[in-house]
């Protein structure tokens, strides 16, 4: 209970926590086509505590009246990046891509087994009913796997309330 000049207010909990929130992972391996965007299929929630991950679509959708800024975070394990071999991952809005990566591969290894480990994050202003998914593209020269080890996909909403006494 707060007190606003000398009204009594309830504060629940709940309005100080930030969500919703979700964290998921693959649940398999998927191929990556070399110059192609893939979907990241990230299908396992282990947290979603709003219901607002859509596994069968691998995409956060913001819920009906949680508008506001949001928090995510996303990595991706990849195999098969030679050297200098561009690997870019992008979080999508509504299909449009908002922000992407580009690491190189420079480990001065000919070898088509080697793994690459990126990830980003990003601050958006989300609007009730927009959706958010993952995608990665690379330039190996030949198909990748994704590998679900070490890819993951959080977010949450950031709090806005405030206290001023």
């Amino acid at each position: 209970i707060l007190s606003d000049a000398g009204t009594l207010k309830r504060m629940d909990v709940i309005h100080m926590l930030n969500r919703p929130l979700f964290s998921v992972v693959m649940s398999s391996d998927i191929t990556s086509t070399n110059g192609i965007q893939t979907k990241v299929l990230f299908d396992q929630e282990y947290d979603d505590n709003d219901s607002a991950y859509d596994a069968g679509n691998s995409r956060f959708v913001v819920p009906a009246g949680q508008g506001g800024t949001y928090f995510f975070r996303w990595t991706i394990k990849i195999n098969g990046q030679i050297d200098n071999k561009n690997v870019q991952t992008w979080l999508l809005r509504n299909g449009v891509w908002l922000d992407g990566q580009q690491p190189r591969n420079s480990e001065g290894s000919n070898s088509f087994t080697q793994e690459m480990v990126i990830g980003n994050t990003y601050l958006d202003e989300c609007n009730p009913g927009a959706y958010y998914e993952v995608v990665v593209i690379h330039w190996a020269g030949s198909d990748a796997t994704v590998m679900k080890e070490n890819s993951s996909f959080q977010g949450f909403k950031l709090t806005n309330v405030t206290y001023d006494p």
